[in-house]
């Protein structure tokens, strides 16, 4: 079973734009259509997130987006570095981070019968298309604003509750409240990452080297340094 899924997650003949429309008006019937044996309806679901991330990845780097976080100092010139690598590299980290987000929506969605794979698909259908609303906030400078971290923050936590709410088919409170426990504890641990990576790409002095590369890849600006 395992490898049929694994198969499946990364079949390349579904329809992306489909895909897309139907995780936003009901991201219910994909998950649930895919994880069935519709192959041919919709992009597989690491596809799906790997696409989306890219996307936001260059939507990123292209515009130059700095993110403001309230109470936090203003950023120096090697912070702003790190944090347009790490950006750029860590998005794709997401894959990873919610195979361990799968991990605690398993045993608290344990009564819909799912397997661990089969929650780690419906974590990356919900939590990969949420991600739309960072390339959003990137093109329209919502991040760039007092407190639009959190506006986003709030947006894509009810993102993930709708998603789950119509997959799970259980009380929307219920099901609400762990969604937002399940989008903390994801947000907490790509922050986490972030750190660890930008510390050891710091230490390592590959900053540069890493800004200097990735200037080279259609749509990136020029190199900070």
């Amino acid at each position: 079973m395992g490898r049929r899924l694994a198969s499946r997650m990364m079949d390349t003949d579904e329809g992306f734009v489909a895909t897309v429309a139907a995780l936003t008006m009901r991201p219910g019937q994909v998950t649930r259509t895919y994880l069935a044996g519709g192959r041919r309806r919709y992009s597989g679901p690491l596809r799906y997130v790997l696409i989306v991330v890219t996307i936001y990845a260059i939507v990123f780097n292209t515009l130059g987006v700095e993110f403001e976080v309230p109470g936090l100092p203003e950023r120096d010139e090697v912070d702003r570095l790190a944090t347009r690598v790490v950006h750029a590299l860590l998005a794709y980290m997401a894959v990873p981070v919610l195979l361990l987000v799968a991990l605690l929506q398993w045993p608290l969605f344990r009564s819909a019968g799912l397997s661990l794979a089969e929650t780690w698909v419906v974590a990356l259908y919900a939590f990969g298309h949420a991600t739309w609303l960072s390339t959003l906030s990137a093109i329209s400078g919502l991040g760039e604003l007092a407190y639009g971290v959190v506006a986003l923050a709030v947006l894509q936590a009810g993102c993930v509750a709708w998603a789950l709410t119509d997959t799970y088919q259980r009380g929307a409170v219920a099901t609400t409240w762990r969604a937002i426990l399940l989008f903390a504890v994801y947000v907490v641990l790509l922050n986490a990452v972030a750190l660890v990576v930008a510390q050891a790409l710091f230490q390592a002095g590959w900053l540069e080297l890493l800004d200097e590369a990735l200037a080279w890849l259609p749509g990136n600006p020029a190199p900070l340094v």
